[in-house]
């Protein structure tokens, strides 16, 4: 089976060989797959941790951030830096870096998403070029 399986992902229906061009770009797509798939289990994760009360960062949950927190979540993704209550509370270093060290893994979750996005655009835009 895995032979079949290779020679028809190298195959057009007519037995002939796909171009280069279109097997990089089929690999291109399977990796990409992959990798949403990977970002989906991700983000569902940090979904999951934030809604439950026991594994919730903490400062998502203290009443000194419910008023940047519900700010930031009715004006996201467009926030007004000037105006933001986050810059207006007044936070020392150490609760800054606690904070930090709680959201880094959602951060980077996010910022991951962001990359994929690019990815994935550059990818439709070489499709429809060479299509």
């Amino acid at each position: 089976k895995e032979v079949t399986r290779k020679r028809s992902a190298t195959m057009n229906i007519d037995n002939r060989p796909k171009p280069p061009s279109q097997q990089k770009l089929a690999e291109k797509l399977i990796i990409l797959n992959e990798r949403a798939q990977g970002l989906l289990t991700r983000l569902h994760y940090s979904k999951q941790s934030c809604e439950e009360g026991r594994t919730c960062p903490p400062c998502l949950t203290e009443k000194a951030f419910d008023s940047a927190v519900k700010n930031i979540s009715s004006k996201f993704p467009k926030l007004d830096r000037a105006r933001s209550s986050i810059q207006n509370m007044n936070l020392s270093n150490s609760t800054k870096n606690d904070m930090r060290q709680h959201l880094q893994v959602h951060y980077n979750t996010f910022v991951d998403i962001l990359e994929l996005k690019e990815y994935v655009m550059e990818l439709l835009t070489n499709i429809s070029v060479e299509a």
